[in-house]
């Protein structure tokens, strides 16, 4: 197995990186997107948004796949950065510098692997849009243009601010150790520690502006029989499954935590009561027509909510860990 080299420019790399704040940032829905329609497109096992930072290869966004982030001397991507363009192994069996790689013997068991970097605005690359098959691929001409037109719209999103304000002043005061500490990996959201401080400082925001908060409990109903239905495996997708259907259903302004035990926790800033109904009527909706087919098994992932719209100061006094534990 060959370790990817250090780029010359790792310096500027890393501080680029620093300086948009989005390694161990909360995933998102307009990244869950992209990759959600690459991997149909493409027809492979995972797609990963991955940006290459210190030790790591940590991923911004995800299909396929349940680690967060995997080291970067056994990572493709750390060779990918390499490259202008395109970096392509067919067959990781076949090439030497992967073939005994820790990856490629065990899961995700890759062979085939396609990566295009990805830039900041100033052209300083970041890491890469991948993708992931078990079995060995061709990769044409054509599917390397398609692949660098998806990787053009993740750097459009990376170019852009976090939707919330409030968040996007919360994650600028944080270092990526204190972020990655504020993060539930599997699903990407915030964990406890972390929803409890983005909704104190949403309450903290009520006080100066003209519209109120939703919180939201949104619990997995029949939770505790999933692992003796389906298995530790197949549970996970079925949280991932979950967290991505509930980004993309609210705003971006909204926060979502997991806080266990098939409990998430959304925090939505509103401008009027009609909007926080019909958001608990769109996730409802969405989870009763959304089939979850997790290795060869079909599940109907079933939901129950509980909310408030807090908006008057009394609510507002009550504090985060209050509206956490009480819904």
């Amino acid at each position: 197995m060959k370790s990817p080299q250090i780029p010359e420019n790792e310096f500027e790399r890393t501080r680029a990186l620093d300086e948009l704040g989005v390694v161990y940032s909360p995933a998102e829905a307009r990244f869950d997107r992209i990759v959600r329609l690459a991997k149909k497109f493409f027809k492979v096992k995972s797609v990963l948004v991955s940006l290459v930072y210190g030790e790591e290869q940590w991923f911004k966004a995800r299909q396929g796949l349940n680690a967060a982030c995997t080291p970067r001397d056994i990572s493709f991507c750390g060779h990918a950065i390499l490259n202008d363009g395109p970096f392509v192994i067919e067959n990781a069996l076949e090439d030497d510098r992967f073939s005994d790689n820790p990856l490629v013997l065990g899961p995700p068991h890759i062979r085939f692997y396609a990566g295009q970097p990805i830039h900041n605005r100033f052209g300083v690359t970041l890491g890469t849009l991948c993708l992931l098959h078990n079995e060995p691929r061709t990769f044409s001409h054509e599917d390397r243009k398609d692949l660098r037109d998806f990787a053009k719209l993740v750097e459009g999103e990376l170019a852009k601010r976090a939707a919330s304000p409030v968040v996007d002043d919360f994650l600028a005061l944080l270092d990526s150790k204190q972020r990655a500490a504020l993060l539930e990996p599997l699903t990407g959201a915030w964990n406890v520690a972390g929803i409890e401080e983005v909704l104190t400082r949403e309450l903290r925001a009520c006080r100066s502006r003209e519209f109120g908060l939703s919180a939201m409990k949104i619990r997995l109903r029949g939770y505790s029989d999933l692992h003796e239905r389906f298995g530790q495996d197949r549970v996970a997708d079925i949280l991932k499954f979950a967290a991505a259907n509930i980004r993309d259903c609210v705003l971006e302004s909204a926060s979502l935590a997991y806080l266990g035990k098939g409990e998430f926790f959304l925090v939505c800033p509103f401008h009027d009561h009609e909007k926080h109904f019909q958001t608990q009527s769109d996730l409802k909706f969405l989870f009763a027509q959304s089939l979850l087919e997790t290795q060869g098994i079909q599940a109907l992932v079933e939901i129950d909510i509980n909310a408030v719209l807090i908006e008057s100061e009394p609510q507002i006094a009550k504090g985060a860990a209050h509206w956490i534990s009480t819904l």
